[in-house]
């Protein structure tokens, strides 16, 4: 199964007669290999349900990047339940273990979806891909569809049938994807709205890893405020000079309060443009993301070269607009950059 690591995942054994402790083998191929990574032992009593949660416990061995190709991050999960006739693993085996295989991702359920969620978490694999992004369900069709400038080519992922993954690419021109080919038994379009954004530019991409715990771009059309701040230390230095031949003095051209450790941050509000009613749940993933990077100019550069840079989302709320309230919805979200603005990793 595809598990959202991101949410509590429970592996169950129930205990038989005659078992007294029950051994959780947790094994990853975060390392090239499979490696054991954890061995838990929960003593039991029998006609009862042993629970591992195992989420926490492998996330801590997922590693996420972001990737141009936007294939997503995964880590692939083996779980063995072995049940003992003693406490604390003792004894013989009882039984043969209960051996799962499963693929981990950096995503998440929703409390309405219920327990241990899997990607895709509901029944979008009703006859067609699962875009992983929120469909527009009117009229009882699911529909797909993103807001990108016109020129901008990109990527959208994909579940095929057999919730294996697929990433969709798009031209610079192109007004819809479909998914479909030889051999495969569904096909599903995607519609790309193009929005002209030159009288501010060219529209800022903010790329994040969405609940579906893949790449997604969300493109903000509309202006853009950036503002840098720092932090210092001061402290008071003597600059009094006391020479051998001389009386004491001093020069004004020196500074008697100095500076250390200064610290730059850039901060960047974004307006979004005009968004559908039915793309809020887009909005609300970049807002519960842990991962986001911003498409940014690469400075001094003549061209249109484009740099990605990890950020934050400095906003902690946003207002879930519908076109009942508002006849255009549009949304404005303040960033941090996730780094020191001037350079000191070392």
């Amino acid at each position: 199964m595809n598990l959202a690591l991101r949410s509590p995942q429970f592996k169950s054994k129930i205990v038989a007669s005659g078992v007294q402790s029950i051994v959780l083998t947790l094994s990853t191929d975060a390392f090239g290999s499979v490696i054991q990574i954890y061995q838990i032992i929960q003593n039991v009593t029998a006609n009862t349900t042993a629970n591992f949660d195992i989420s926490e416990l492998v996330r801590d061995y997922l590693t996420i990047s972001y990737k141009t190709n936007y294939v997503p991050d995964t880590i692939g999960i083996t779980s063995s339940l072995q049940a003992f006739a003693l406490p604390n693993g003792g004894g013989a085996t009882v039984g043969s273990p209960d051996v799962s295989t499963d693929l981990g991702f950096e995503a998440y359920g929703t409390f309405e979806e219920g327990i241990n969620p899997s990607l895709p978490f509901t029944s979008s694999l009703d006859g067609g891909p699962a875009f992983l992004l929120f469909p527009n369900l009117k009229d009882g069709i699911r529909k797909y569809e993103i807001n990108v400038p016109v020129g901008a080519a990109g990527y959208v992922p994909y579940l095929n049938t057999d919730r294996t993954f697929n990433v969709q690419s798009y031209a610079a021109s192109t007004t819809s994807a479909t998914i479909g080919g030889p051999g495969v038994n569904f096909n599903a379009t995607l519609k790309i709205n193009r929005i002209d954004c030159t009288k501010y530019g060219a529209g800022t991409k903010i790329i994040f890893i969405n609940k579906y715990g893949v790449q997604q771009d969300l493109w903000f059309f509309l202006r853009k405020d950036e503002t840098l701040g720092r932090t210092n230390t001061k402290y008071n230095s003597n600059i009094l000079e006391t020479p051998f031949n001389a009386g004491a003095n001093y020069s004004i051209k020196d500074a008697a309060t100095k500076v250390l450790n200064t610290r730059g941050s850039k901060k960047v509000t974004l307006n979004s443009g005009y968004y559908p009613e039915n793309q809020v749940e887009y909005f609300e993933e970049l807002l519960l993301s842990e991962y986001v990077w911003m498409q940014v100019p690469l400075r001094g550069a003549i061209s249109q070269n484009q740099s990605i840079v990890p950020m934050t989302v400095s906003s902690s709320s946003i207002a879930v607009k519908t076109s009942l309230g508002e006849r255009l919805i549009e949304y404005r979200i303040d960033f941090e950059q996730a780094f020191d603005y001037i350079n000191n990793v070392r």
